[in-house]
């Protein structure tokens, strides 16, 4: 939804069991600085702690399942069995560095943010 000079962002909605939903994803009006801010700190500490923010079992399990229903479409429904997604995982015990509230805050806002990584320790 666009609204020249009201609105720009990307929103949807929808009606869910008789009611109405709807949702938004903001897009902060100076650029995209929130949208990778977030991913980037995380990727950041991954480097500095060795230790990855998400299992990546999950992102196996995403990205397989979508591959799957694809190429099964693309064959004409076909069922395709996926022994490879036979795995579990325990989720993170620890939170990513994201959102609290509504609205991305904080250091992934601000372009001039420190880099978590630098200086380099060589």
């Amino acid at each position: 939804l666009v609204l020249h000079g009201h609105l720009g962002d990307w929103c949807y909605a929808a009606r869910v069991g008789g009611q109405g939903q709807a949702t938004e994803c903001f897009l902060q009006p100076d650029g995209l600085g929130a949208n990778f801010g977030y991913l980037s700190r995380n990727i950041q500490q991954f480097f500095q702690t060795g230790v990855a923010p998400y299992p990546p079992e999950r992102t196996l399990l995403t990205t397989g399942a979508i591959d799957a229903a694809m190429n099964s479409r693309h064959e004409g429904h076909r069922r395709i069995e996926t022994p490879w997604l036979d795995i579990a995982y325990a989720s993170y015990d620890e939170m990513p560095i994201r959102p609290r509230g509504e609205r991305p805050s904080g250091a992934c806002l601000r372009r001039d943010a420190p880099d978590q990584l630098l200086p380099w320790n060589d």
